[in-house]
């Protein structure tokens, strides 16, 4: 065989193994990452999730008005009081609307809810249309914290009962993780 085709052949043969030895490298390093991401959050999640749930508890009792988001006055809607407790607890800035809050993040399964993740709910099914017009922060298995209108003897910011009550739970539309996007 002539020399420089043996020497092509050998190039080529070289060129290929250098190849196939970069491909595994790469493919153990991303077999590795998959085995190391924890579905654990961070401690610096959790102070996070937690610095948004105490924002929001310096404001129970206060007044529900629709349209308001004013700790002066001590007044909030539901996603006037969501948007003041993740700005003031984790400087996190979000849309004006429970509809647009609904939007940010990531989708959450029920079973992986986390405390300050947000439920979103329509509470309005009149019509027999989905929409979102409801909004409030996680706390714990059947706790949530929000400013609610109902009933207008207790409207406000309050902790109420979530997967026993319900009102609440029969009315969820879904879940979003804020924190951790």
């Amino acid at each position: 065989m002539n020399k420089h085709l043996q020497r092509g052949i050998l190039n080529m043969a070289l060129v290929f193994a250098m190849t196939c030895i970069n491909c595994a490298t790469v493919l153990r390093a991303q077999d590795a990452s998959r085995e190391t991401v924890s579905s654990e959050p961070t401690p610096e999640e959790l102070a996070l999730r937690q610095s948004v749930i105490d924002a929001g508890q310096q404001y129970l009792g206060a007044k529900y008005a629709y349209g308001k988001q004013s700790p002066v006055t001590m007044e909030f809607d539901c996603a006037g009081f969501l948007s003041y407790a993740f700005l003031k607890g984790a400087s996190i800035k979000l849309p004006r609307s429970s509809k647009d809050i609904a939007l940010v993040g990531t989708e959450v399964p029920p079973d992986q809810l986390r405390v300050g993740d947000v439920v979103y709910f329509d509470t309005d099914d009149r019509d027999g249309k989905k929409a979102v017009t409801h909004v409030a922060i996680y706390v714990e298995p059947n706790k949530l914290l929000h400013a609610v209108s109902r009933p207008s003897a207790k409207a406000g910011v309050q902790f109420t009962a979530f997967k026993e009550d319900r009102y609440w739970y029969s009315r969820v539309l879904g879940y979003r993780n804020l924190i951790n996007k």
